[in-house]
């Protein structure tokens, strides 16, 4: 029998971590978990509904593309791809076709990642090239909910804005195709492109398999294994595809152009409809929507935003003195752009005498000590919080100018990451005056015991019915509040003068 060498194109579907859908205001679907809650006339494809560019998914595209070293298009030109399916309700959807976001480009893979035999070694320290064909924006679908009663649709999902970033068919291993999504997705959440949860359809993979005799000039009939959500099962699908080609071929029989999806109970590939080719899509300009043009400011922003990779930065949080064990933390909650985002908004070197303590080093101990603490009790993701970079930079140089301490800091960044706010405002009730390190500003400490107050109306009613032992517990509810930082006589004073 001869041998087969495999022959892998990648087409990776990502949703862009915008606001909004890619052609209309609605929500973005993760923000929404009612079905049909995120939806309007446009999502909804109902006549007369004109669609509009949402300019922050055109810019999160823009930064893909020039995360993949793509030659990028300014201008955005959308086409119709015209094809029938339960899930489009227009019968259409909104893709580019003639010139997409992102032409070419490329991503390497080390050669550790590769199949030493049967991928190239065609990039610097020999590893695989991976090398893409096109990065163009498109609209998402709605979702089928197939049960027992039958099938339901949820368009909240409806026109969410996606990139789809295709590769040339440059992979010989499952194992090569395994490490390029992984890669892809750590430089896709690294730039804040999206979230990547392979697991909330942020992510989905999709395969073409083909299979040829060793030293055959061209490749065979291409399978294309649809919407692949786990790494593992995509490397699973690829490997089990490639044997049962190779089966095909040995028993004399050919192998379909097909899409085939994959069961990961089974183990196997199963056949799902015909295999369509471009022509079959009747793209064409889509009449309603002129194409919008990019600034070129945007073009020079987001080239000098995605610069340094997330390799070279882990290098530099290590060389900044960041152990790897704090390193692999911020990795494991996908937060490496986010410290690396709270790193630029640092206040200048100089502004004030203390800012040199605040570093990214103590940044990356608050975000895994104090922050990830918080997100594991509220069981919410960073990006599920209300916690911004800026915050935690903020936040960070005030305990580096002596202004908070460690409690005080930790206080803040939980109310900031659950509640949001302005990070000055936030600290308010927990900065400490420069001489005696006590919390300062008597305003601030009147709205603490007002809040106590509010929050206790019948410790009030107590107090006036002359239960005057309750202040102690008005005391220490506001000491609370204020970390057990604060002066107990000022806060006396504070909750005579409020309640007489």
């Amino acid at each position: 029998m001869p041998r087969y060498i495999p022959t892998i194109g990648m087409e990776v579907h990502i949703e862009l971590a915008s606001r909004s859908k890619m052609f209309c205001a609605c929500p973005h679907p993760s923000a929404v978990s009612e079905p049909n809650a995120a939806v309007c006339p446009v999502c909804l494809g109902l006549p007369g509904a004109l669609p509009t560019v949402n300019a922050g998914a055109a810019r999160l595209g823009l930064r893909a593309a020039c995360a993949l070293n793509a030659e990028v298009s300014a201008r955005l030109p959308f086409e119709r791809k015209n094809y029938a399916y339960p899930d489009l309700a227009k019968g259409y959807q909104l893709s580019q076709w003639a010139l997409p976001v992102g032409r070419g480009g490329f991503l390497d893979l080390p050669a550790s990642e590769i199949d030493p035999d049967l991928d190239l070694h065609d990039a610097p320290g020999g590893g695989l090239r991976v090398r893409f064909r096109r990065a163009h924006l498109e609209e998402d679908t709605a979702r089928l909910l197939h049960g027992i009663s039958g099938a339901r649709l949820d368009a909240n999902r409806s026109g969410a804005p996606l990139i789809e970033i295709v590769t040339d068919p440059c992979f010989h291993s499952a194992r090569a195709a395994e490490a390029y999504v992984r890669r892809l997705r750590t430089l896709m959440v690294f730039h804040r492109v999206s979230r990547c949860r392979p697991e909330a359809g942020e992510m989905r993979v999709e395969a073409n398999v083909s299979i040829a005799p060793e030293g055959a000039a061209t490749p065979g009939t291409r399978v294309e294994i649809k919407n692949q959500a786990g790494f593992q099962y995509m490397r699973a699908a690829i490997e089990y595809e490639a044997r049962r080609q190779a089966s095909l071929l040995d028993s004399g029989q050919r192998v379909l152009q097909e899409t085939r999806g994959f069961d990961p109970a089974r183990g196997e590939t199963f056949p799902q409809r015909k295999k369509e080719d471009a022509h079959d899509y009747r793209y064409f300009p889509d009449p309603d929507l002129p194409p919008p043009s990019m600034p070129e400011a945007w073009l020079a922003e987001e080239k000098a935003r995605v610069a340094e990779s997330p390799e070279a930065y882990m290098e530099r949080l290590a060389a900044a003195g960041l152990s790897a064990k704090t390193i692999e933390a911020v990795v494991a909650q996908d937060a490496l752009g986010f410290l690396r985002e709270a790193e630029h908004a640092l206040p200048a070197k100089g502004a004030h005498a203390a800012d040199a303590g605040a570093g990214v080093d103590l940044m990356a101990k608050r975000l895994v000590n104090d922050v990830f603490t918080v997100m594991n009790r509220a069981g919410r993701a960073l990006p599920d919080g209300r916690l911004a970079p800026e915050a935690l930079a903020a936040t960070a140089a005030l305990e580096a100018r002596g202004r908070l301490d460690a409690k005080g800091t930790r206080a803040v960044l939980e109310a900031l990451f659950l509640e949001g706010g302005d990070p000055e405002e936030t600290a308010r009730p927990f900065l400490r005056d420069a001489e005696d390190g006590q919390a300062a500003d008597d305003g601030a400490l009147r709205q603490i015991v007002e809040t106590v107050l509010a929050e206790q109306p019948g410790w009030v009613a107590d107090f006036r019915a002359g239960k005057t032992a309750v202040r102690n517990a008005i005391l220490g509810a506001a000491m609370k509040k204020l970390a057990r930082k604060g002066d107990p006589k000022a806060i006396g004073a504070m909750i005579d003068q409020l309640l007489v």
